[in-house]
């Protein structure tokens, strides 16, 4: 029986009481059940005792996480030695339910970093100000950081960085190897890490690239130089001290890249990485093959062929199809009895070829200096001539077709007309063609119904391309007008002498203007007409000028319909009499309950 008791009471001891040794920076937790009201701790050197936590008790350190229940748990992200002590969970009586002994040791790690990478020591929670890092190994002792502020060492002052997270040791080689060790503002050790360099594997990376696409290789900040090996080269082509004479190194750090823009057959080869400890890192096999693209233009279109960073006078085209195998280009010069050589284009970018029609169809191959097969376009030729745009705009508003390069002519078909308005125009006053080349484009400012009708481009052959198909509605709106003002009703393009305009009403219905003049035998305020050569003005608006305008054109069509309707001007008199009506009252309340403070304060007294 004896023995039993024994077993429970150890058990009971065992429950209550628990010791806990944790890491600097590592987490504490305490399981906080249901019937714990208290929280009580006592720091090591007992120097400290107080309630971290309880319902009226917010932690200043640490906190508490999971709602209710016995869920609930007291969490220390971070330790430090300040934290070393004792935790007593108390319940609703106050007594003891369990004790949680805490002792906090230095964190210790061994850190593996290849050559030129960054050794990262994580502050686990340490103020940055109150950080001191030192280093040593056999053959030396150094203070590299104290109290957060990196110390002048030779050949270490520009490798130390100091954030509020961590410090960090750049650039890491051969005589960085040793134990770094972290230390808080009382000189506790805190972290003690050591560095180990190690060589990373060699990576391989096979690139195939079309000719003229962008070679792109990644350059890590512990790449220290680039070599070039080919069947027939072997050289830098970049390190700190040399510059490359092909390609270029953007960016910095770890953004930090060799770029070739265009590559040709002779960017082929193995591309080396080396570290400052003269082993190789990385390695990019490049491989080169020849583009191929397919292009499709319209007939009388212009065939691009981009050069891809091929020099001029090392660029040669053929043209090949199942009935002709011709040279066009040779060294950068289109062949003299070639037939259509005016045709032929040559720029240091590109080689075009103009006004491409069926005969054209076919595959052209770029060859460059060597004879090697640099690129393959194959053109096709689109189908246009059933492509039809149907635009429909309202009387007045602009019309813009955009002519193409291909575009040499613009036709104009309606019902009465049948007639070429572009290079050469039967139509003068209506529209013009604005832009160059691509940007081209045929205008007409305000459209009328005479406007109404196709416009077809045609190529270099005659060849319907494009179709718009344009139709004309009446405009209709509705506009406010203010009493004794004047309503103004553009002409939008027409003739003076062709309008004519109507105005309706419940009450009435008149013609004002008739072929651009006034009607003269309106009676009461209808006669206050003015026609214009760009608008009809009515005078003087009032409310028996409320109503509905048309504007008819020469052939009575009707051109627009605008609605007039009466808006008086907002009268601002009312709302300052109501404004100052408000301030007024607001000044009587405060005058009247300071007199009254006042009273009392005196009777008071």
């Amino acid at each position: 029986m004896l023995g039993l008791w024994i077993l429970l009471c150890a058990a009971f001891l065992t429950d209550s009481c628990a010791g806990e040794t944790l890491q600097h920076g590592r987490q504490l937790s305490i399981r906080l059940q249901d019937w714990i009201k208290k929280l009580d701790f006592t720091s090591m050197d007992r120097s400290l005792n107080y309630t971290i936590w309880s319902d009226s008790v917010t932690p200043h350190r640490g906190r508490v996480v999971g709602g209710k229940g016995n869920n609930r748990r007291f969490v220390i992200s971070s330790v430090n030695f300040d934290d070393q002590g004792t935790y007593t969970l108390l319940n609703f009586r106050n007594q003891v339910s369990s004790v949680t002994s805490l002792k906090v040791i230095s964190s210790t790690s061994i850190k593996y970093c290849v050559a030129d990478a960054t050794l990262k020591i994580s502050l686990d929670g340490l103020k940055k100000d109150e950080a001191s890092l030192s280093f040593s190994n056999q053959k030396r002792t150094l203070t590299l950081v104290q109290r957060g502020s990196p110390m002048w060492n030779h050949n270490y002052n520009k490798q130390i960085k100091v954030t509020n997270s961590s410090i960090q040791v750049v650039s890491v080689s051969e005589s960085d190897v040793g134990q770094y060790t972290l230390s808080d503002l009382q000189g506790r050790q805190t972290q003690v890490i050591t560095l180990k360099i190690i060589d990373a594997p060699v990576k391989v990376n096979d690139v195939q690239l079309q000719y003229g696409q962008k070679l792109r290789i990644k350059l890590p900040v512990q790449t220290k130089m680039l070599m070039f090996t080919s069947k027939s080269q072997n050289y830098t082509i970049w390190s700190s001290s040399v510059t490359p004479k092909r390609g270029n190194v953007t960016g910095r750090g770890d953004d930090r890249h060799f770029l070739v823009n265009y590559v040709n057959f002779d960017d082929e080869a193995a591309y080396t990485q080396w570290n400052s400890r003269d082993k190789v890192i990385a390695v990019t096999n490049v491989k080169i093959l020849c583009s191929t693209d397919t292009q499709s233009c319209v007939a009388g279109a212009t065939l691009s062929i981009s050069l891809d960073g091929l020099e001029k006078n090392k660029a040669t085209l053929r043209f090949s199809n199942q009935d002709k195998n011709l040279m066009l280009v040779q060294q950068g010069i289109p062949v003299w009895n070639l037939p259509e050589r005016e045709r032929i284009k040559v720029t240091s970018s590109s080689v075009s070829v103009l006004r491409v029609n069926d005969s054209d169809v076919g595959q052209y191959t770029l060859f460059d200096l060597q004879g090697r097969q640099a690129k393959v376009v194959m053109l096709k030729i689109n189908d246009t001539s059933n492509l039809t745009d149907r635009v429909e705009l309202q009387f007045g508003d602009t019309l813009s077709i955009k002519l193409p390069v291909e575009a040499e002519t613009l036709t104009f078909t309606s019902k009465s007309q049948n007639d070429t308005i572009w290079p050469s125009s039967t139509r003068p006053n209506r529209g013009n063609v604005s832009g160059l080349d691509d940007k081209r484009s045929f205008i007409i400012n305000t459209v009328n119904f005479d406007d109404q009708g196709t416009y077809i481009q045609r190529n270099h052959w005659n060849a319907r391309t494009y179709a718009t198909e344009v139709k004309v509605l009446s405009r209709r709106y509705t506009q406010d007008c203010v009493t004794g003002k004047t309503l103004s009703i553009s002409l939008n393009g027409l003739e003076k002498d062709q309008v004519s305009l109507r105005f309706s009403n419940k009450k009435v219905d008149h013609m004002l203007v008739e072929r651009g003049s006034p009607v003269g035998n309106l009676s009461g305020n209808y006669n206050q007409i003015s026609v214009t050569n760009s608008d009809i003005q009515v005078l003087n608006f009032s409310v028996l000028h409320v109503g509905q305008y048309t504007l008819l054109d020469g052939q009575g069509r009707v051109a627009k319909v605008i609605t007039a309707d009466l808006n008086e001007p907002l009268s601002w008199k009312p709302i300052f009499i109501t404004v100052a009506v408000i301030l007024l009252a607001g000044i009587c309340i405060y005058v009247g309950k300071r007199a009254w403070q006042r009273k009392q304060a005196v009777m008071h007294v």
